[in-house]
């Protein structure tokens, strides 16, 4: 008898490898079509079960293939160039491995119609050349085509869209269509017909997306969601993609729309016969916009570059380049300039009526007298946009040959006190603003309005047109800057400056010119002169009803004009006693009034006069008037009041020496 341990009764002996992999037969393969592998006659000999490994052992020079579902026993691959590949699959098992190897050799189909993409991209895929001839498509989407991953397009692929289709790019997916200059890559409808297809649609924000020498044609037949108007090519959500030698035309809608979230590279792109806008930008993307872009429009009102947006707000300096074929920026929102914004020289920028710019950062717009930069309204026809209102104090603001027409809307904005088509306001430190050879144009409120507490750097050869109100306000300590500003007026409604501000104050004498045309410096209040003004021959100064002229403390004012050239005070209106009158109250002898007319004072009772009017009023405070050669007509009370009895001085033989007309209490009075 023999006895066995119960090892040895358990033991069992081992397996021999009976794997047997096959792969299909070697077989010719279209280019750029999908191809499935099949795996599944491979078997094992033992009935085990056993994995599945396919590797691209070789492929033809240039080829991008991969293969998909590589450890599956269906993969795919589709080939991207002409020539042979080699794949090898591998099955193996706790019994050992087995290998086998396929050649599919891909050539040009020979079908006659292109291949029909009707299914999502879901894996990575590469569409290639496969007819020689660019006017026979490669391949006809015939579904709203979905992108979910990687899809290349090689140079000279057409890719034709049936009616109303598109192409969507989904966020997980990519787009990679590089063409080359003497190969373009074409996306165009199945018929010829402008607005046959949808377009295209990206929600990518891959850094590798790209489309470079193609044309996109004949689409924007409909809208794509989420995007508002039917457009050929449009980036939502934060998506993004280099433009670059791409032509879009004949869309029905616009030609490329941006999201206000989504990022672009730009360059070398021309836009014909598109129906829309050929190009909708957020207006933090304005300045990728490129000079040498070519835009054509159907008709001059969609030859624009329309900005989306409120708020410029982007690091550092923002250049807006100038555009060929007359081509203009259109702004429909009110936008605040954040950033260090530069308009290059040529630029033309519309703005929607009642619409404002602001500036926060800054402004540089230098044009040339031969290339202006030119800001007007849209629509055009009578309509006018809010005004451009700087709030910066910025040294870099500049005005220079720059056109501002149809601003000034009658409606304030952005905290100015009054409308203007340009307005400098005192907000914080006071906003700044170089003006060189600029012009104001068909404003229906001021022309240039300066709020007292806001700064004027250069300010030199202005032309104002068509302004319905008070052509210029700015503060009486600013004055003096229009002797240089060698200004030009004309057809203007109310043609005139306007004074604000209740006093002058400055360090040294103020010294105000005549303006063009015998205009007038408006005052609409008390204006107190607490320092030197001196008045040249021909100056007018007009005062709205009950205002009123002081000359206080060490202030002076020295009004002497010539028999030619009068130095005028007058009422906006011509009544007696319209306004208030002028008074002095100073220590300083240098108050002085010759070759002057004053007409239609002594309306509201002088102060310290007891109630009295007058044209003039002489108080204590100094050393008095010296008043010869002039005139005081249509006065509402006296013509001069002196208040000798504390002191009040004016040359004795001021009554002989001066002409007193239509007045209605007398000539002069000492109290």
């Amino acid at each position: 008898m023999v006895l066995l341990s119960c090892n040895e009764e358990e033991k069992k002996p081992s397996l021999s490898n009976k794997l047997e992999a096959h792969a299909g037969t070697d077989r010719v393969i279209p280019l750029g079509v999908e191809v499935e592998l099949d795996g599944s006659a491979s078997k094992d000999g033992n009935n085990k079960p056993f994995t599945y490994l396919w590797t691209l052992k070789s492929k033809p020079e240039n080829s991008n293939a991969a293969l998909e579902k590589a450890i599956e026993v269906k993969p795919v691959f589709t080939p991207d160039q002409l020539g042979n590949y080699e794949i090898e699959l591998k099955i193996a098992n706790e019994t050992g491995e087995n290998r086998v190897v396929v050649k599919l050799t891909a050539v040009v189909g020979n079908q006659e119609g292109p291949i029909v993409l009707d299914r999502d991209i879901l894996q990575n895929r590469v569409l290639v050349d496969i007819h020689e001839d660019p006017s026979i498509p490669d391949y006809l989407v015939t579904v709203n085509l979905g992108v979910k991953a990687a899809l290349t397009v090689q140079p000279g692929v057409v890719i034709a869209f049936e009616e109303k289709k598109s192409l969507k790019v989904f966020e997980e997916g990519t787009l990679v269509a590089k063409g080359l200059p003497d190969k373009k890559i074409q996306f165009i409808g199945k018929l010829p017909t402008k607005g046959y297809w949808a377009g295209i649609i990206s929600q990518s924000s891959n850094p590798l997306n790209i489309i470079e020498h193609v044309e996109v044609s004949d689409a924007g037949s409909n809208t794509i969601y989420p995007v508002p108007h039917a457009t050929a090519l449009s980036l939502t959500h934060n998506a993004y993609l280099n433009i670059s030698h791409t032509t879009i035309h004949r869309s029905q809608g616009h030609g490329i729309w941006i999201n206000q979230t989504a990022t672009f590279d730009f360059g070398n792109n021309v836009f014909r016969e598109n129906d829309g806008i050929n190009l909708v930008v957020p207006v933090n993307m304005a300045h990728k916009v490129d000079s040498e872009s070519l835009f054509e429009a159907n008709n001059a009102a969609n030859n624009v570059i329309e900005l989306v947006g409120s708020v410029l707000d982007m690091d550092g300096q923002v250049t807006w380049n100038k555009l060929g074929q007359n081509t203009k920026y259109r702004v429909k929102e009110d936008v605040v300039v954040k950033s260090e914004l530069t308009l290059s020289k040529g630029i033309k920028l519309e703005v929607a009526s009642d619409k404002f710019l602001r500036v926060d950062g800054s402004l540089h717009a230098k044009g040339s007298q031969e290339d202006p930069i030119i800001i007007d309204v849209w629509p055009s026809g009578g309509q006018k946009w809010g005004g451009l209102v700087l709030h910066s104090g910025s040294d870099q603001n500049r005005l220079e040959w720059v056109e501002i027409r149809n601003a000034g809307n009658n409606q304030r904005g952005y905290g100015m006190d009054k409308s203007a088509a340009v307005g400098i306001d005192n907000a914080g430190d006071g906003g700044k603003l170089h003006l060189a050879n600029t012009k104001i144009i068909g404003s229906n409120s001021h022309g240039l309005y300066i709020e007292p507490g806001a700064h004027l750097g250069d300010f030199v050869g202005l032309t104002f047109i068509g302004i319905k109100e008070r052509t210029i306000a700015l503060p009486a300590s600013l004055v003096s800057r229009l002797n240089e500003a060698n200004l030009v007026f004309s057809q203007n409604q109310f043609p005139s400056v306007e004074v604000l501000g209740y006093s002058l104050q400055a360090t040294q004498e103020t010294v105000w010119a005549p303006l063009p045309d015998g205009m007038p410096f408006f005052i609409p209040n008390q204006l107190d002169v607490i320092s030197g003004l001196k008045l040249l021959p021909g100056v007018t100064l007009e005062f709205t009803q009950h205002a009123m002229l002081a000359i206080l403390q060490n202030g002076y004012l020295e009004a002497i004009g010539t028999p030619q050239k009068k130095i005028t005070f007058k009422g906006a209106e011509d009544q007696k006693g319209f306004w208030r009158g002028i008074i002095f109250k100073s220590s300083s002898g240098q108050n002085a009034m010759e070759h002057t007319l004053i007409s239609g004072a002594g309306g509201l009772a002088l102060p310290w006069s007891g109630g009295r009017s007058a044209s003039i009023g002489v108080f204590p405070g100094g050393a008095g008037l010296q008043f010869k050669n002039s005139k005081i007509a249509k006065g509402g009370g006296w013509g001069i009041l002196v208040d000798t009895s504390f002191g009040a001085l004016i040359n004795p033989d001021a009554e002989s020496l001066n002409l007193f007309e239509d007045i209605n209490n007398g000539k002069i009075i000492h109290l």
